[in-house]
């Protein structure tokens, strides 16, 4: 199943997705048109792959889980050199700010989601916010987050900002 666990476009114009054969999660590169795949990475069974999204200078961010928990990688666009980003994260979506500084990402703090924002590097890792929520997207800017978070006053979901 190509693009189950997400699709994201390159700074050129192609596609990065994920795909799932028979038990197996791998990553794969396209043209936009289907043509021209070429895979970039495959994982072991038991591991899956999980919102891939793409930097401006073609560094591939995801999620990555896995038998050790879940953790954000980053990989060059060959897949040939690989590193973990934050580990200990949710397996919700990941965002990444349009000029590829800093990702949004979910992380279970005492048992309640939140959401948290780091460098692409790891770094500066803090929490964005005290309600129980998930699913963060950053602004173009890289200045404000937007998620689903649920409303202590009835239950309910929201978006908040």
């Amino acid at each position: 199943m190509d693009g189950l666990g997400g699709l994201a476009f390159t700074p050129e114009g192609s596609l990065v997705y994920t795909s799932y054969v028979a038990g197996v999660w791998s990553m794969w590169r396209a043209a936009a048109d289907g043509s021209d795949r070429v895979p970039v990475f495959t994982l072991g069974v038991g591991d899956d792959i999980l919102s891939p999204n793409v930097a401006p200078d073609g560094t591939i961010y995801y999620a990555q889980r896995g038998r050790s928990g879940t953790h954000i990688r980053a990989t060059s666009k060959d897949g040939g050199s690989t590193r973990t980003v934050a580990s200990d994260v949710r397996s919700d979506a990941l965002s990444l700010s349009a000029d590829g500084k800093s990702l949004v990402f979910g992380v279970t703090v005492g048992g309640i989601p939140r959401i948290f924002q780091a460098a692409v590097t790891g770094a500066e890792r803090r929490q964005i916010t005290d309600l129980v929520a998930f699913i963060g997207s950053l602004d173009p800017t890289g200045t404000k987050a937007a998620f689903y978070f649920i409303d202590s006053a009835d239950q309910s979901f929201r978006l908040g900002v």
